[in-house]
């Protein structure tokens, strides 16, 4: 064989060899958040394509240590270390690099091709100027990096798109998925002591998710209970724990993080969802409930009328008396409309992991052309 006929085989071989991809799946460190949930379930629908396009792509999954082998045979696992975090250099080896959100300490090689995905620029809103400014500017950073910006919502990309410097690059839409509650296994709360009817919402309770609005509200509301879940180690869920106590409201329990199964119980048998929120890139607890097929009460800011679109019912404003009203008219609206509960979870079925993976992967595909 000649040195030309050699190049030519090795050139031939390297275009057939599968292209690296490594996903950054950190955020599975925190399954209790938004992105924690991102991570298990998008890892879950790559791991569940790899057989299928093994021959042009194979995958590595940067994971906590817990996690390694956690998504199966058919991906490769990475754990974090010091130096890596620190000198992407060293991160190399990959044709693709994709950081499932903007808040990675782990960035790729120079010789790898970067996707990017941003899930909202909350912090604009939530840090003090100073601290949201040098957040910007780091991200800003990345997005100079990234060969391809993605966003989860309409809404996110309309912010990045005013806020960061993209020159000529094109953020494209990419929904989250959802996984349908609908049948998941559930266990009751031991904190649900009686049969009443009863509201929830769920998240971190946090100044942004607006959940202090609720608590008024449920003294016009008697005939039922509002169960809050979620993280409640912030200021935040002290002062709404102190209202309860100081007002007496009786019909409201904060419960703290709790079990999967028994979110899967809230979903399942709650009268309606609430989520007032004030700053959503997605919300994907709002999505949750509606593949349950159940009603949702959701404010009209940022992502969520895109996200619950007509399928959802919305607070115009957080008076009491008014969403107090509003709830007791459209959960009678729907006992005379129960075909609605079925359109509720069509819309929610939208939101597939699967469609959601084979969109990143068509995106992998242009990039490494």
């Amino acid at each position: 064989m000649t040195k030309s006929e050699k190049k030519d085989k090795i050139k031939v071989d390297l275009l057939q060899k599968p292209k690296q991809i490594l996903i950054d799946l950190l955020k599975l460190n925190n399954l209790y958040v938004g992105l924690g949930q991102v991570s298990l379930h998008y890892g879950k629908a790559i791991a569940a394509k790899a057989l299928e396009v093994k021959d042009k792509m194979e995958f590595t999954f940067l994971v906590p240590e817990k996690f390694v082998d956690y998504f199966g045979n058919d991906v490769k696992y990475q754990t974090p270390n010091f130096f890596k975090r620190h000198y992407s250099f060293l991160n190399s080896g990959f044709d693709l690099w994709h950081s499932i959100h903007q808040d990675s300490d782990f960035m790729p090689s120079s010789k790898s091709k970067f996707v990017l995905t941003i899930h909202d620029l909350n912090f604009l809103t939530e840090k003090n100027q100073t601290k949201a400014k040098k957040r910007l500017a780091v991200l800003q950073q990345k997005v100079n990096r990234a060969n391809a910006v993605v966003s989860i919502s309409n809404f996110s990309k309309s912010e990045i798109e005013r806020h960061l410097q993209l020159k000529n690059k094109k953020v494209e839409v990419i929904y989250n998925g959802v996984e349908s509650l609908l049948h998941s296994a559930s266990v009751k709360p031991s904190f649900l002591k009686n049969e009443n009817q009863f509201l929830s919402t769920i998240g971190n309770l946090t100044a942004k998710k607006n959940f202090h609005v609720l608590l008024p509200m449920m003294k016009l509301l008697p005939q039922f209970q509002l169960i809050i879940a979620g993280n409640d180690a912030d200021n935040y869920a002290t002062e709404m724990k102190k209202k309860i106590t100081d007002e007496n409201i009786s019909n409201v329990i904060i419960t703290g993080k709790i079990a999967a199964e028994e979110k899967n119980y809230l979903m399942q048998n709650c009268t309606a969802f609430l989520f007032p929120s004030l700053l959503e890139g997605f919300g994907l607890p709002v999505v949750e409930a509606m593949s349950c097929g159940k009603a949702v009460f959701v404010s009209r800011l940022t992502s969520l009328p895109e996200i619950a679109a007509d399928k959802g019912f919305y607070l115009d404003n957080f008076e009491s008396q008014q969403m107090a009203n509003l709830i007791q008219e459209k959960l009678q609206w729907l006992n005379l409309h129960q075909n609605f509960n079925q359109e509720i979870i069509a819309h929610a079925n939208k939101f597939q992991w699967e469609m959601n993976a084979a969109k990143y992967l068509e995106l992998y595909r242009s990039q490494l052309r």
